[in-house]
């Protein structure tokens, strides 16, 4: 097989030789470090502790609450007739205990509601680890086009240099003149100038996917290829409405929508508890000591002593008009529940959506990228052919610079068309329940 030939088949088929000597890491690895370095995951993993404690705190609030107190308090009048003027009076509370026994179970609805709002910190993590893994396989698959795209420019550089070579052997056998060599070198300074800007956009879109995966940009790092035909034969095994019963099952959008539901139910549950009369119990252990202005008082202990005693209390509260407030918030509780509910049809209905847009778009990706192999493919076997018809002088520069930059578009083409179709695939996949790192 000639050398452009074999140039086009290493091309169809998506070979790319690294780039760099350093470790490869897998698209799997590279989603999993950011799960576990990226801040923005570590920050949202602070909100799932607070939504934690809060449960903790919950529980709290449905058992007796015990405090001891100390407290002095003086009697001063204008007129100096009062018989309370100067009076001082201690209080100490040893031990003061209050149990609401019935409050329209509103301790209990809070607590129900901060393990379902414990549930939503944790799928908003997840929801953002969801993103953050679609962000980083895109950066990761860019960087492997920019990569294709480098050995594209090498092949280009390389046969640049060799039809250089030709041109000068036929300028020196006097069948061209010395224009064709200005030209050729001027092609291959032009094939050498895009070569580095590709090696920079493959350092760029390193730099890019370090910064998603909060990776040092001093550090060594580089990436696996994906073999683009490993999927070509898999696309089609579930179709959309497989795919979104799928998703709909086990995406994290819609799980936070349904326990946003959940949690409004709770809202409204709590907001009409408040509307209810409530039930507490008391109890004091403590003593008193008076000090009278102008009579007799007994010595601080002995009062101290003499005062010691309990009390048992037991309070009946019955709300009957605090501005509205408790209505209020009941109306909005309910609002908020039907707001909810939209929501939940809104991420359904843009989920499906997404899916069937999501494996359109995968379908015509692939036949986008068969066809850009078949072109490929003849591409470069026409400038073959084309060549050796050139260096036997039967056709003109024109014609063999319009198969070699056809070859180059068909190049770029490929590349692109590969890539488009690796990171569709990846997001039907996403959509599918697979992890965006899994291979077929």
């Amino acid at each position: 097989m000639n050398y452009i030939a074999k140039i086009g088949l290493l091309l169809s088929i998506g070979s790319l030789s690294p780039l760099y000597a350093q470790k490869q890491y897998s698209l799997q690895e590279c989603i999993d470090y950011a799960m576990t370095h990226n801040i923005s995951i570590q920050n949202a993993g602070i909100q799932s502790k607070i939504a934690e404690n809060n449960i903790k705190m919950s529980k709290g609030n449905r058992l007796p609450t015990v405090n001891s107190s100390l407290s002095q308090s003086a009697n001063f009048y204008m007129s100096d007739n009062a018989s309370t003027n100067g009076n001082f009076t201690t209080r100490l509370d040893a031990i003061s205990a209050n149990w609401t026994v019935f409050d329209g179970f509103q301790n209990l609805k809070n607590h129900q509601k901060s393990l379902i709002d414990k549930d939503i910190a944790d799928k908003n993590t997840e929801v953002l680890k969801n993103d953050i893994s679609l962000n980083i396989a895109n950066a990761y698959l860019q960087v492997l086009f920019n990569k294709e795209l480098v050995k594209v420019s090498e092949n280009q550089l390389d046969l640049s240099n060799k039809q250089l070579k030709i041109v000068q052997t036929q300028f020196k056998a006097g069948s061209v003149p010395q224009a064709n060599i200005v030209d050729a070198e001027a092609t291959v300074a032009q094939d050498e100038l895009t070569l580095t800007q590709r090696k920079n956009s493959v350092s760029s879109s390193l730099l890019n996917l370090k910064q998603l995966m909060q990776v040092p940009a001093e550090e060594t790092f580089d990436v696996q290829p994906i073999d683009a035909d490993n999927y070509m034969n898999r696309l089609a095994v579930k179709t959309p409405a497989e795919i979104y019963e799928i998703a709909v099952a086990q995406r994290a959008e819609i799980q936070l929508a349904e326990l946003n539901i959940k949690s409004a139910e709770k809202s409204i549950e709590i907001a009409k508890a408040a509307k209810l009369p409530t039930v507490s119990l008391g109890y004091n252990f403590g003593t008193v000591y008076n000090k009278v202005n102008g009579g007799y008082n007994s010595a601080f202990t002995d009062q101290v002593w003499d005062n010691l005693g309990h009390q048992l209390s037991a309070t009946l509260s019955i709300p009957i008009f605090n501005g509205w407030k408790n209505e209020t918030n009941y109306k909005n509780a309910q609002l908020n529940q039907e707001k909810y509910n939209f929501d939940l049809q809104n991420q359904k209905y843009t989920l499906r959506q997404n899916i069937e847009m999501a494996y359109l778009e995968a379908i015509n990706a692939k036949k986008t990228y068969e066809a850009s192999q078949k072109s490929m493919t003849s591409r470069a076997l026409a400038l073959d052919y084309t060549q050796k018809r050139y260096e036997i002088g039967s056709v003109n520069l024109f014609d063999f610079e319009t198969a070699r930059n056809n070859w180059i578009s068909a190049q770029g083409t490929l590349a692109q068309a590969k890539y488009d179709f690796l990171f569709k695939v990846k997001v039907l996949q996403f959509y599918a329940g697979w992890s965006l790192g899994e291979e077929l």
